[in-house]
């Protein structure tokens, strides 16, 4: 598995809350 530096992991994360963040949305309305 390739070493990703501390920007990719940040991006990545973000990326990923944001996503549950609108199925959580959706699933609340």
């Amino acid at each position: 598995m390739p070493q990703l530096d501390t920007s990719t992991w940040f991006i990545t994360i973000i990326s990923s809350l944001i996503t549950l963040f609108i199925l959580f949305q959706l699933k609340i309305s």
